[in-house]
């Protein structure tokens, strides 16, 4: 299994300080700018993928297809401020756990402690 994160958002950019966090800790986080290019990725099978539901994450019928289809240690975690955001695809999409949006130290303490998603933080 490949050690990197997959984060999946429409604007990376507004999670600066929890990519430039995890990228300090020695984390390996790719972000695709386009859904098509998110597919190869999901099937190196990341340790991790990050769902950005505050912002959306672009997610379309194939790519949460794949994510539902995962096998191994690949963990999905959704970042979020309270609700579902406005990520349409979200509610057909299984989750291992929640994660505040704002909370990007206790994201990256679980991820850096449990060496990169063999546990999914809640």
């Amino acid at each position: 299994m490949n050690s990197f994160v997959l984060f999946l958002s429409a604007r990376p950019e507004a999670h600066r300080i929890l990519v430039d966090s995890l990228c300090h800790r020695g984390v390996d986080v790719r972000v695709p700018r386009r859904p098509d290019r998110a597919l190869p990725l999901l099937r190196n099978e990341p340790s991790l993928v990050l769902v950005d539901l505050v912002y959306g994450a672009a997610l379309t019928p194939s790519l949460v297809a794949l994510l539902n289809r995962r096998h191994g240690g690949t963990h999905v975690v959704a970042l979020h401020r309270g609700n579902w955001g406005r990520e349409p695809l979200s509610a057909e999409l299984s989750v291992d756990g929640f994660c505040p949006a704002t909370d990007a130290d206790g994201l990256v303490d679980a991820l850096v402690t449990t060496r990169v998603g063999t546990k999914a933080p809640h």
